[in-house]
């Protein structure tokens, strides 16, 4: 029975849960009488602490916005940071934002302008992160649109230098998005502007203003999880000629207007971690 129940390695919790089908395993809610991991907040708990104990063999960033701050998140079209871009198309009379709005547990809000296909996308300024065979790549995001059936989405990630995502795909990446009027989102694994792509992966359409998760696990061997709340949805075997390798991936997410009005996707919780 002790042997059952003695916590495995930390890198063997995170890469290889098969109690639970999480893409993070948080180490301070490990649970030894249960086996398994529990959420908090939300939030994939504090995947940076579950990490740190091996912080020299990832890379990684994750946020939350619990503390009412952006960090060093960009909050209009045009601000760049050392490590941060915010893009948009702004053919409106308004302005493109991301801030922090007032909701429990934190949340902030991608705001485009005002004209039809106006839209916002903030990503990172360079490539942080390099998926190989053998190594394993996670994300996760939680969001919210404004309109579920009117505005296009896109989050996950894509090579460095992807002004426009949703305008044109870019052509490598581990991503999602969304189609104007459609309510579930397709997952890509994309290479070489070819798509191997796994269509609807929501089980129920999005409703406006709702929050779901959504997440992907690069597995060693090039196979991909993709999961929905926490549930796994989806996969593309790792011999698929779609897998994106050896090329620098950074994190992006975007909202897109679907008519001459703004529309907003909120945010609450980002996480990303990588083999070196």
């Amino acid at each position: 029975m002790a042997d059952r129940l003695r916590k495995p390695s930390v890198e063997t919790r995170i890469l290889h849960d098969q109690v639970n089908p999480h893409i993070f395993v948080p180490e301070l809610l490990w649970t030894p009488e249960h086996g398994q991991s529990h959420r908090y907040f939300g939030f994939p708990a504090d995947v940076v602490s579950v990490l740190d104990e091996h912080a020299e063999k990832w890379a990684k960033f994750s946020t939350n916005f619990r503390d009412g701050k952006l960090g060093l998140l960009p909050q209009a079209v045009a601000e760049k940071n050392a490590e941060w871009n915010f893009t948009g198309v702004e053919g409106g009379t308004g302005d493109a934002s991301f801030a922090v709005v007032d909701q429990a547990n934190g949340v902030a809000r991608l705001l485009t302008d005002n004209a039809d296909n106006d839209n916002a996308v903030i990503a990172q300024r360079a490539g942080s992160f390099i998926w190989a065979k053998g190594k394993i790549a996670m994300f996760e995001i939680e969001v919210a649109p404004q309109d579920a059936d009117d505005g296009e989405l896109f989050f996950g990630l894509a090579i460095e230098g992807s002004t426009n995502p949703i305008g044109t795909l870019p052509t490598d990446g581990f991503f999602f998005e969304k189609a104007e009027t459609a309510t579930k989102m397709d997952f890509h694994a994309r290479k070489d502007t070819v798509s191997t792509e796994l269509a609807s992966i929501d089980t129920a359409a999005m409703a406006d203003d709702t929050f779901h998760r959504y997440g992907f696990r690069v597995n060693g061997d090039g196979s991909i999880d993709v999961f929905y709340d926490d549930k796994a949805v989806g996969n593309i075997s790792g011999d698929d000629a779609n897998i994106v390798d050896n090329e620098r991936l950074a994190i992006y997410f975007a909202v897109q207007t679907g008519a001459a009005a703004t529309r907003y996707m909120d945010v609450r919780s980002i996480a990303m971690a990588c083999r070196l």
